[in-house]
């Protein structure tokens, strides 16, 4: 992806793309109208752009019109369409950026 070649796992969800970088950095590109790709625009973007400024991402998958990814630590962030829940916000308002996933038992 672009001239990088230290990708450690790429995810592709609806018409948007994730990947982390040896380091642990987030990167999206691709369609993010809905905020999928958690840069904190609604617009495609075309190139890898980074995500938050958070270090140490495991891994990080997409789904349609919404991205999470999990840290080392085990806690989940989740950004994009929520008009179904799936950000696991407690709350349907669309998200731009990460922000931490709350599950219930």
């Amino acid at each position: 992806v672009g001239t990088e070649t230290d990708w450690i796992e790429v995810a592709g969800g609806f018409q948007h793309t994730c990947g982390i970088r040896a380091g642990g950095a987030l990167y999206c590109w691709g369609d993010g109208v809905l905020g999928q790709t958690g840069t904190g625009v609604l617009e495609e973007i075309t190139t890898p752009a980074r995500v938050g400024a958070a270090l140490g991402w495991a891994s990080v998958q997409g789904g349609i019109g919404h991205t999470c990814a999990i840290a080392p630590d085990g806690t989940a962030a989740c950004w994009g369409d929520a008009s179904r829940g799936q950000t696991a916000a407690g709350t349907l308002a669309l998200r731009a950026a990460p922000a931490a996933a709350c599950f219930m038992e």
